[in-house]
């Protein structure tokens, strides 16, 4: 699967896991499918960008991968937050 068709998957699972029509059960798959896609999605651009030379559509796939990622980090840590808020007042 090519990193483009991952990150689409990883977005999808992103969207299941926070559907609210799904079962606690299937958000919580959707959840563990999207974190293993990021862990692949990170490890691939490890391994892509190791020898230090990487081309201008090299940079830009890059900052689009790790933009949509830390967009879903950001999204889910947000959320999380207010929830602690809340229990704090």
């Amino acid at each position: 699967m090519s990193i483009e068709q991952k990150l689409e998957a990883c977005k999808r699972e992103f969207r299941r896991a926070h559907d609210k029509n799904l079962s606690q059960k299937e958000a919580a798959e959707a959840n563990l499918k999207h974190l293993k896609l990021m862990k692949e999605l990170l490890e691939e651009l490890n391994k892509k960008n190791a020898n230090g030379r990487m081309s201008n559509e090299d940079l830009q796939q890059n900052v689009m991968v790790m933009s949509h990622l830390l967009e879903m980090l950001v999204t889910e840590n947000l959320a999380r937050k207010e929830q602690s808020w809340y229990l704090n007042y």
